[in-house]
């Protein structure tokens, strides 16, 4: 029974994915990755007085959806790619190689209003079954269970972003097509301890991202 919370935690993205295509429901319009001028610089003057938040707080903020945030963030280092369900599978490899006891946080929004941020170890993929679901389980099956439901996931962003004193928030955003998040791995958020070895994975998985063809370029 130990691990039924974080199940929960993880496991909802895709487990309302999953009832929403099994109902035939709409869940979203798409929206355009690529921002304005004027979302540019409402998100620059954002982060300029908010060095370092994460992705999501200044979306609830500005009340637009985090993936246009993402594209927007104040950061020269930043790459984004549209991809595919086996692109997705191959960053996922990536995050892996991180290392299973490596500690991150996790971070889960419900249509882009409800939020779960949690610490973790890195969850790692499982057995691909080839049935549209990415199964990755952190520590050993013991911690979270996550479950992503590939044909939702349309973009993955990379961000490095300056907070206070030389801290930085890096995370890599998995976005549904409607803009809002599927799953956030944050290796690092201002102000709080982090692992390095999540800081040098970081830089390998974004390395892999930036080789995909670029989002917004």
């Amino acid at each position: 029974m130990k691990n039924l919370s974080f199940i929960a935690a993880a496991a909802f993205a895709g487990l309302t994915a999953h009832a929403a295509h099994a109902n035939g429901l709409n869940i979203g319009e798409p929206i355009e990755a690529c921002v304005s001028a004027d979302v540019t610089t409402a998100v620059a003057a954002y982060y300029k007085g908010h060095p370092g938040v994460t992705l999501n707080s200044a979306a609830q903020d500005l009340n637009i959806p985090e993936l246009n945030v993402a594209t927007a963030a104040p950061d020269s280092r930043r790459v984004a790619a549209k991809v595919t369900a086996e692109q997705v599978k191959d960053i996922w490899t990536s995050i892996d190689g991180w290392g299973a006891k490596t500690a991150v946080r996790l971070l889960f929004t419900m249509g882009g209003k409800q939020l779960m941020d949690f610490p973790s170890l890195v969850p790692t993929r499982q057995a691909d079954l080839q049935d549209g679901w990415l199964d990755i389980y952190a520590d050993d099956g013991a911690g979270v269970h996550g479950h992503l439901w590939l044909g939702r996931v349309d973009t993955v962003h990379a961000v490095d972003l300056a907070g206070s004193d030389g801290e930085r928030t890096r995370a890599i955003s998995f976005y549904a097509p409607e803009g809002h998040l599927i799953m956030g791995v944050y290796a690092s958020i201002a102000g709080e301890d982090f692992d390095s070895k999540a800081v040098k994975g970081f830089e390998r998985t974004r390395k892999a991202i930036a080789a995909l063809p670029q989002l917004c370029s």
